[in-house]
């Protein structure tokens, strides 16, 4: 993680739906140390988690099968049957949607509340323990940090992508000579008979004479910067008009 993309980026939140961003792949923040190493323990704890979740769904699971009709507590027994059950036919559904396409990381989200759930039935009667409610408290704490700074860092940079697009539209500019990156683009411009070419951004632009981008691309010339503060990044950053090189600007 982040390996799947959409969601999660290596710097925060994404998609940043721009052409240089999101299919040049160009232009995009710098990842802190500190941000890799969160990743890093993220995901060793993640691999973790995932070894216990598979465990204790085989042992719920193994309990359910041997003991489904002389279990004390039958209930709690046909629950972790409920859970797994769901739990496989999700995974089984999400392995033949991705042979055919393209698999987002908010696809998997489904599975948390349920490993959640079947770890609450599996512990059972367990007693509590301070140690483990103060880990949990830490963890979300830390997720819920990052999560505010992230999306702050998201809609900050959204917010100086629509200012630029709107005072390039209030100058008479025409929605059809922008590549606005995919919402503007959707929005104004969607095609359905729209055919993608490798000179263009795939969602749906009929002249790229003017670009909204993060930073310079080969080819145009920077006309503005709107520049904009991540607070998860601790730096700041800006949304560019650019205009095609040789084309007078009107």
């Amino acid at each position: 993680m982040p390996g799947f993309g959409n969601v999660l980026d290596q710097f925060g939140l994404g998609p940043l739906t721009l052409r240089d961003t999101f299919i040049l792949q160009i232009n995009l923040p710098a990842t802190p140390l500190w941000l890799e190493v969160f990743w890093a323990l993220a995901n060793g704890l993640g691999v973790l988690a995932a070894a216990a979740a598979v465990g204790v769904a085989a042992w719920q699971g193994w309990q359910a099968l041997t003991g489904l009709w002389r279990h004390e507590d039958r209930q709690r027994v046909w629950l972790s049957v409920l859970i797994i059950a769901l739990a496989g036919g999700y995974g089984l559904a999400l392995l033949l949607v991705g042979s055919k396409t393209i698999l987002f990381d908010r696809y998997f989200l489904p599975f948390a509340p349920l490993v959640c759930t079947l770890a609450v039935v599996a512990a059972g009667n367990l007693p509590a323990s301070v140690a483990g409610d103060r880990a949990g408290i830490v963890v979300l704490v830390v997720l819920g940090l990052f999560s505010i700074g992230a999306t702050h860092d998201y809609l900050a940079w959204n917010r100086a992508r629509w200012a630029a697009l709107n005072e390039l539209t209030a100058t008479g500019v025409d929605a059809k000579r922008i590549d606005g990156g995919y919402e503007f683009n959707g929005w104004f411009n969607y095609d359905p008979d729209y055919v993608m070419t490798k000179a263009k951004s795939w969602w749906w632009v009929t002249d790229d004479e003017y670009v909204i981008a993060s930073g310079p691309i080969p080819g145009y010339r920077v006309e503005k910067r709107f520049p904009f503060v991540r607070w998860l990044l601790a730096d700041s950053g800006y949304v560019v008009t650019l205009h095609r090189d040789g084309v007078a600007a009107k």
